[in-house]
């Protein structure tokens, strides 16, 4: 990734709400807005519809995860009025289904999520599928993480994501953790040494690349 290029704004919010994007992209800036886990599930009373309006009227491209069923959840990104599935995450013993084990294998991989033409290539993880490695070698600008848990609090959880991870991120890699009502973790972290960047407000936090 290139920061001469990519001037664009990496927003991390605690709460699934459209606000971040109002605020931070009405000068139609670029920039990826991440959501914590259940973002557009239907017990949250949210709008997945609204967000996918949102990728016409701004230069943004957002993640964000949804129960499709039962056995399983998906995390998208929306880009350009357009969802795309970008990972599934099996419930408890789901992963004994071939089905759903097809569709990791065919979902959870590095997605380029920039909403300018400028490549930004970034993995999608949530809750412990952080912790599983992906079978692409490709280094990524960006992990994007919609999560239930926090993952940069603890030294342990901290190194087995580095270590699964390793072929993947490099120095200048970013962690992007949403979590759903939690403050410390929600944020942009320079890799490997998780180091918060950006600033906070009311609710999210915004990285400036």
């Amino acid at each position: 990734m290139n920061p001469e290029k990519n001037k664009m704004k990496i927003i991390s919010a605690q709460y699934p709400v459209l606000e971040p994007v109002e605020r931070e992209l009405k000068g139609n800036e670029p920039g990826i807005l991440v959501l914590p886990e259940g973002s557009w599930d239907v017990v949250n009373g949210l709008k997945f519809e609204d967000f996918l309006a949102a990728t016409l009227d701004y230069r943004v491209s957002v993640v964000g995860t949804r129960k499709e069923r039962e056995e399983f959840d998906v995390a998208y990104f929306l880009r350009g009025g357009k969802a795309e599935p970008a990972a599934i995450y099996p419930h408890d013993g789901a992963e004994q289904n071939a089905t759903i084990r097809d569709l990791c294998l065919r979902f959870n991989r590095v997605h380029d999520i920039s909403p300018t033409r400028d490549s930004v290539l970034s993995i999608i993880k949530q809750c412990s599928e952080i912790y599983s490695p992906l079978a692409s070698e490709d280094k990524v600008d960006l992990m994007c993480v919609p999560s239930s848990i926090d993952h940069t609090i603890y030294s342990s959880g901290r190194a087995l994501l580095l270590d699964v991870n390793r072929r993947n991120i490099g120095e200048n890699s970013l962690l992007v953790q949403a979590v759903l009502h939690q403050s410390e973790g929600t944020g942009v972290f320079q890799l490997p040494d998780f180091k918060k960047l950006g600033r906070k407000v009311d609710g999210y936090s915004v990285y400036q690349l």
